[in-house]
Order: structure tokens, then sequence, then C-alpha cells
């Protein structure tokens, strides 16, 4: 009977550690299913990552290209600056020389003028 017995607790204990064995695998797939989701949103933050960066990278890329063409507009805008200068000075002639010439006009026209009242007198 003492033979019965350690068989039947041996069975008992086998029974009990595969009963453990199996609640172990189930952890187990647990671990292994978050494992593969924590992989997923590893591989989609990765590539999210990867979208960033080459936003990143143009973004910079456009930015030197509105640097260099700020620059180009800055040099257009001091010339045209200068031009407008220098129109502004000819203009500054340009009336001086239009009063100048109107002045000589009205002295002619009033010489004009006394000749023939002059004459009728």
């Amino acid at each position: 009977m003492d033979v019965e017995r350690a068989i039947e607790h041996i069975l008992e204990i086998q029974a009990r550690a595969e009963a453990r064995m199996d609640r172990a695998e189930a952890r187990m797939d647990r671990a292994e299913a978050r494992m593969d989701r924590a992989e997923g949103r590893m591989d989609r933050t990765d590539r999210q990552i990867k979208a960033i960066q080459k936003l990143i990278q143009t973004g910079m890329r456009i930015l030197v290209q509105i640097g260099n063409g700020q620059k180009r507009t800055d040099a257009k805008l001091a010339e045209l600056a200068e031009s407008q200068k220098r129109t502004d000075g000819k203009l500054a002639e340009l009336v001086d020389a239009q009063l100048k010439t109107d002045r000589k006009l009205d002295r002619l026209i009033e010489a004009l003028h006394k000749r023939s009242s002059n004459g009728r007198r």
C-alpha cells in the first residue's frame, strides 16, 4: 500500500507540475503577444520618426532656399534704392531747370508785352 500511495503522491505532484507548466505557457503566450504588439508599435514609431526626419530635412532645405532668395531680394532692393536716389537727384535737377526756364519765359513774355505796349502809347 505504501507503494500505491507513493505512486498516487507522485501522480498528484506531476499533475500539479503540469498545471503549473500550463499556466506558465499561457503566461508566456500572453507575454509573446504583448511583445509582438510592442514590436509593432516600435516599428510604427520608427517609421514616424523617419518621416519626421525627412520633413525636418526638407524644411531645412526650404529655409536655406528662402534665405538665399531673401539675400537676392535684399540686393535687388538695395540696387532699386540706389536707382531711386539717382532718379530723385535727376528729377530735382529737372525741377530746377524747369523753374529757370519758367522764369526766363516769364521775363521774355514780360519783355514782349512791354514792347508791344510801348509801341502803342
